[in-house]
């Protein structure tokens, strides 16, 4: 018996030690905490003070000017996503917010694989480029496929004349582009009007008449050479597109350009005539881009409005 128990203790020994299945039983993979998506999430916050760039929020003014502001990532503006006012500071601020997760197909060059950073990033004011921010964190990363990763904040303040730019937190490298406040050329609000009544040509609008359709350009000071300019119009659902030159007469003829001078700034009337062909149809969508121009600052001719000037919008039905 003693015999029989030993080598029963030296069989389970064996069995224990050679791993309970003779050495089948495949080794535990670790789950990774993290993957890499083919997307990258980041956010970009701008301080400014509240007086810089808004009248009374009463106004149409108010109501607007945020949207004038975009962020220009290779060659697309994106709109703020939100913007928040601190009334309670010393001059009070306020604090534009752009949230954004984009493919990496779209952001190009923009992404460097390797630091996980942005660069040449435009902060872009009524068409006009403020300040460019490059080696801004990002984040690629989520916990599992599905999750939505924490996005990296940075803020930067601007100064009341729109010329200095510096890191307030975060990470980032911002550079201005402007020298001098008399350099600033850009639009302070674009409207169209309905039934006569003004209202902001933002971001998703789909009321826009598409016929006698007239939108009012407001610059930040006084212009000249306001009837030069090229432009191309392209409708989106059909992808049909054609391009409008104010030099050639019969492209000319297809708007009515009336410039005015309010309070020191100019006003642009443009009202939309059309033909049989080069016309907005109802109830469709919208791509107009300013190309090219000769306006530009009446006190400072060689501050010119820059091109490249996009607004998107629905006509009524």
């Amino acid at each position: 018996m003693v015999r029989v128990g030993l080598l029963l203790v030296l069989v389970l020994t064996l069995f224990v030690a050679t791993g309970c299945g003779n050495g089948d039983d495949k080794p535990i993979t670790p789950v990774p905490t993290t993957v890499t998506r083919d997307v990258v999430s980041f956010t970009q916050s701008f301080v400014m003070p509240l007086s810089s760039v808004s009248t009374p929020a009463t106004s149409l003014r108010g109501q607007t000017w945020w949207q004038e502001f975009a962020l220009r990532i290779n060659g697309t503006d994106y709109p703020p996503s939100t913007f928040t006012v601190d009334a309670s500071a010393n001059p009070p601020m306020v604090t534009l917010t752009f949230t954004l997760t984009l493919s990496k197909t779209t952001l190009g060059t923009v992404w460097n694989e390797s630091t996980k950073t942005l660069s040449s990033i435009q902060l872009v004011e009524g068409g006009q480029v403020i300040a460019t921010i490059n080696a801004t964190k990002a984040n690629d990363q989520a916990a599992n496929v599905t999750a939505i990763p924490v996005p990296v904040v940075a803020k930067y303040s601007v100064s009341a004349d729109r010329v200095t730019v510096s890191l307030i937190s975060g990470t980032g490298t911002p550079v201005s582009s402007i020298p001098t406040a008399s350099d600033t050329l850009f639009l302070e609000k674009v409207t169209y009007l309905k039934n006569n009544v003004e209202y902001p040509l933002a971001s998703g609008v789909a009321d826009v008449p598409s016929v006698g359709t007239t939108f009012k350009l407001y610059f930040n000071t006084a212009v000249i050479n306001t009837t030069n300019w090229t432009a191309t119009v392209v409708n989106t659902d059909s992808n049909i597109s054609f391009q409008l030159n104010s030099g050639t007469p019969a492209d000319a003829a297809l708007f009515t350009v009336t410039p005015i001078v309010v309070g020191g700034k100019s006003v642009i009337t443009v009202v939309v005539n059309g033909d049989a062909t080069r016309k907005l149809k109802a109830n469709a969508n919208y791509r107009v881009t300013l190309t090219s121009s000769t306006i530009a600052r009446a006190d400072k001719p060689l501050v010119a409005f820059p091109s490249n000037l996009t607004r998107t919008f629905r006509t009524a039905p």
